[in-house]
C-alpha cells in the first residue's frame, strides 16, 4: 500500500500551497497543527479543534445575546448561520466523494473556517455602536 503515503504527501502539500496563497483560509492555523500523522490522526486533531472553535463560537454568541435589549433577531440569524454553515460545507466538500477518507477532513477544515470568521463577525458586533446597531440592556 504505497499509495497511502503518497496520498498524505498531496494533502499536507496541497494544504501548504493554498495556505501560503490564500490569507482567507481562517482554519490553517487549525490544520497546521494537525498536520502530523495519518489522515485518520489529522482529522481526529481536526475535530478536536472543531470542538474548540464550537465552545469559543458559544461564548461569543451567548455574551452579544445577553447584551442585547431584544436577542431574537440574533437568534434568528444565528440559525440561519447554523443552516449556512451546513449547506456551503456540503458545496465546498461536493467533489470529494463521501466515502473517501479525505472527505471528513475536508467538512471539518470549512466548519472550523466558518467558525472562525463568525466568530470575528460576533465580536465586532458585540463592540458595534454605530447608526442601526441593536440596542443595548
Amino acid at each position: 500500500m504505497l499509495l497511502k503515503p503518497y496520498f498524505f504527501l498531496l494533502v499536507l502539500g496541497y494544504s501548504l500551497v493554498a495556505n501560503a496563497q490564500d490569507n482567507w483560509d481562517f482554519a490553517a492555523p487549525h490544520k497546521d497543527r494537525c498536520s502530523i500523522g495519518t489522515m485518520l490522526d489529522m482529522t481526529r486533531c481536526l475535530e478536536k479543534e472543531l470542538r474548540a472553535t464550537e465552545k469559543r463560537l458559544d461564548s461569543e454568541y451567548h455574551s452579544l445575546s445577553r447584551s442585547l435589549k431584544s436577542a431574537e433577531p440574533l437568534e434568528s440569524a444565528q440559525a440561519a448561520w447554523l443552516r449556512f454553515r451546513e449547506l456551503e460545507c456540503n458545496y465546498a466538500t461536493s467533489g470529494i466523494g463521501k466515502s473517501v477518507s479525505l472527505y471528513p477532513y475536508a467538512q471539518i477544515a470549512c466548519k472550523i473556517d466558518l467558525n472562525e470568521k463568525r466568530i470575528r463577525d460576533l465580536r465586532r458586533y458585540s463592540s458595534w455602536d454605530g447608526a442601526g446597531a441593536p440596542q443595548r440592556k
